[in-house]
């Protein structure tokens, strides 16, 4: 067995004694979900004389390190070795059995999954589903706010303004979130939904349109970048005109 310092005994001593205590003190705040529920710590662990030797030899085995604490796998399972493991405080929380298990896209996953897979917090998960967001809405990102510097400001300032007074004010065709149609006669040979990911003003006051095609899985596919000259040639905001477009492409060919 890999040796251990003194403070690494006493930490795994610990820790068997909290789990000890919450099965079998009826005074400790946690014992209604555990022994109160019939909760047991296995004799190995409890009975016998080398209880922490027995216990220490486990914990090492199946890879204890610092920050680590013992989890069940079956939540209504006993504290006994084939049903324990090490996890890190986000797994523990994902295994607890009164974590709400949410279904997005046929997929379940925690609350605390989905959030990390979005790069929200648990909360403000918690919040959108309480909401009634829609599944495509739950998944979207966490707004970001736009990263720009003073001069950077008064330079996007400068060049609106020059717009205005040539009276060349620009019209979008779409927002971001929208979803456009593409007719595509290069590669896919069909109409594709992109949805509006970013739009951006070029320095030759271009606009360009960065929209993302998502696979079945709900999944980024690929890119495209259209200017806003592209739109009522290649790109429609009706999936009609879009398969209009597409079949008069194909009809010249």
């Amino acid at each position: 067995m890999e040796r251990l310092t003194e403070k690494d005994k006493h930490i795994l001593c610990q820790k068997l004694c909290d789990t000890k205590n919450r099965c079998n003190n009826p005074d400790n705040k946690n014992y209604k979900d555990y022994g109160g529920r019939g909760i047991k710590v296995c004799s190995e662990w409890s009975d016998k004389k080398n209880v922490h030797r027995n216990f220490r030899k486990w914990a090492i085995e199946n890879g204890w390190r610092k920050g680590l604490s013992i989890d069940r796998k079956d939540n209504n399972g006993d504290y006994e070795p084939s049903n324990c493991r090490w996890s890190t405080p986000k797994q523990q929380s994902n295994n607890m059995r009164f974590n709400r298990i949410v279904t997005i896209n046929g997929k379940e996953k925690t609350v605390q999954e989905w959030a990390d897979i979005v790069g929200i917090s648990q909360r403000a998960m918690t919040g959108r589903i309480e909401s009634g967001w829609s599944e495509e809405d739950l998944l979207k990102p966490k707004y970001k706010p736009l990263k720009m510097t003073k001069a950077e400001m008064s330079k996007e300032i400068r060049m609106w303004r020059g717009l205005k007074e040539q009276g060349k004010p620009i019209e979008l065709p779409c927002a971001v979130g929208d979803t456009v149609y593409y007719a595509d006669n290069e590669y896919y040979f069909t109409v594709l939904p992109v949805k509006v990911d970013e739009i951006s003003i070029m320095e030759s006051n271009a606009i360009l349109h960065k929209c993302l095609l998502f696979d079945g899985n709900g999944d980024v596919e690929t890119q495209f970048d259209f200017d806003k000259d592209d739109f009522g040639k290649t790109v429609f905001l009706t999936r009609q005109e879009a398969e209009d477009k597409l079949a008069e492409m194909e009809g010249k060919k």
